[in-house]
């Protein structure tokens, strides 16, 4: 588990140039008693006018480590997601007419 500091991306998608406040986001991993089990999760905790205003939460309430990301986006290992190479163990082809691979 880990926490970033982001930039407030809907004020920029709305056509303002500089975000509207700081979002502080909590990464952590879904419960096993989630139909989300194991997949990444992020979380929005609260909201700040500043950075700065962030970090002195963070500080004051023992938040740690936090990472600060002065371009919105989601984080990298996000985007680096892998898909595994094999079919799980329960997967079966002919169920649906579905298929792990591309060879028909």
């Amino acid at each position: 588990m880990y926490y970033t500091i982001d930039p407030d991306v809907y004020s920029e998608a709305v056509g303002n140039t500089q975000p509207d406040g700081f979002w502080l986001h909590k990464h952590d991993v879904y419960p096993q008693s989630s139909v989300l089990a194991g997949q990444a999760s992020r979380s929005k905790l609260q909201h700040f006018d500043t950075v700065e205003a962030a970090q002195t939460y963070c500080k004051e309430n023992d938040i740690a480590p936090v990472q600060v990301n002065e371009q919105p986006g989601l984080p990298i290992e996000w985007i680096r997601a892998e898909v595994p190479q094999h079919p799980p163990a329960w997967f079966d082809p002919g169920y649906a007419g579905e298929r792990w691979d591309d060879e028909y």
